[in-house]
């Protein structure tokens, strides 16, 4: 146990990590316990729910911890907070009751307690201090992204509601014409696939498009990406090689397979190694294809330590390797180059290409 002399950074690091491992490998009765907690605290609320409410509401439950855990790890407590705002929009939207964030926080809080020892508390505990400060204030609903100050809003409107009409074929024919007319495939890439993707996110989150539109969106998106790539393979080759992919445990591949598009359009040869990608495979694809630079990108943010760790490895086998990061999960930018002991940060693939260019 603690026992009061002042700790070294190190130190704290090291019982911030045990805690969240606590929390981690207890994550599933933790869940059971909190939702048992909460429908036994109001069963006027709860009981019509019945046994499937029940279930799901220890998966919804569940699916919040990963994010405790990575606050807990990296003392981040914004990556905690910035999701019960998103999930707390998101249950508003599926008409839950008002208060279930603020009781599901509390209880997290009150049971996550029953797992940690004394001197583990207190580096949780303000993680959901903050969250339950944050749980109080107003819900900030997002305005629609898709605005006439776009350049391409014309195309980009064009194309959404094609997306949303499920016509496939349509708003392919969008993009190739665009295209034939002169319009860059780097701007349709930025102005309209990029954009349209985020308005998707943005309508599934307050519940106005199903799931299945939400997949199939990004699905028909990724197919019409394909098909230009006749068009983007064929330029002048200048000598650069770069590996992309998404870190183990992450499937948002869409924005990282932008990034490596935009390279090849520069003239790398790229080697897209898709989402999800094993470190194992990484390493392999290193050896095998000696890149100048290795871009990783990780989308959620319980995928930030696993970013790190996958860092640290590639840097202590290739250390002349250059190492860019990126991704929604990486959040504070180029104040997170310390953190995650990489050579570079991209926010957007445009950037990434602009930085990578005084590699070679």
């Amino acid at each position: 146990m603690f026992t009061g002399i002042e700790e070294s950074e190190d130190q704290k690091t090291f019982r911030a990590e045990e805690a969240a491992s606590v929390i981690q490998s207890n994550s599933q009765v933790i869940a059971e316990k909190v939702v048992r907690n909460i429908f036994s605290a109001n069963p006027e609320v709860w009981d019509k729910y019945g046994q499937k409410g029940f279930e799901l509401s220890v998966r919804d439950t569940e699916s919040h911890i990963p994010y405790l855990v990575e606050a807990v790890r990296s003392s981040d407590f914004t990556i905690f907070t910035d999701y019960i705002l998103w999930a707390r929009q998101l249950f508003q939207s599926l008409n839950m009751p008002e208060n279930t964030m603020i009781e599901t926080v509390s209880e997290l809080k009150n049971v996550s307690d029953l797992y940690l020892d004394d001197d583990q508390k207190p580096l949780v505990q303000p993680v959901f201090t903050a969250a339950e400060n944050a749980n109080h204030q107003p819900l900030q609903i997002g305005d629609s992204y898709i605005l006439q100050s776009n350049p391409l809003y014309v195309e980009l409107k064009s194309f959404f509601e094609a997306l949303m009409d499920a016509d496939r074929r349509k708003a392919g024919q969008i993009i190739f014409d665009a295209v034939d007319r002169g319009v860059s495939i780097k701007d349709i890439y930025i102005y309209v696939f990029q954009v349209s993707q985020y308005e998707v996110g943005r309508l599934w989150q307050e519940n106005k498009i199903s799931v299945a539109k939400e997949h199939f969106a990004s699905a028909a998106t990724q197919q019409i990406m394909s098909q230009l790539y006749p068009k983007i393979f064929t330029g002048e080759r200048n000598g650069g090689k770069m590996v992309a992919a998404n870190i183990g445990g992450d499937l948002h591949e869409m924005g990282i397979r932008m990034v490596a598009d935009f390279f090849e359009m520069e003239g790398w040869d790229t080697f897209f190694l898709g989402a999800n990608t094993p470190l194992d495979s990484m390493m392999d694809s290193v050896r095998e294809f000696s890149p100048d630079l290795l871009a990783l990108s990780a989308s959620l943010p319980f995928h930030r330590s696993r970013m790190k760790d996958f860092v640290a490895m590639i840097k202590e086998e290739f250390p002349e390797t250059h190492v860019m990061i990126g991704g929604r999960a990486v959040k504070n930018g180029k104040d997170d180059l310390n953190y995650f002991g990489a050579d570079s940060y991209g926010s957007s693939a445009r950037e990434a290409v602009v930085i990578a260019r005084d590699l070679i």
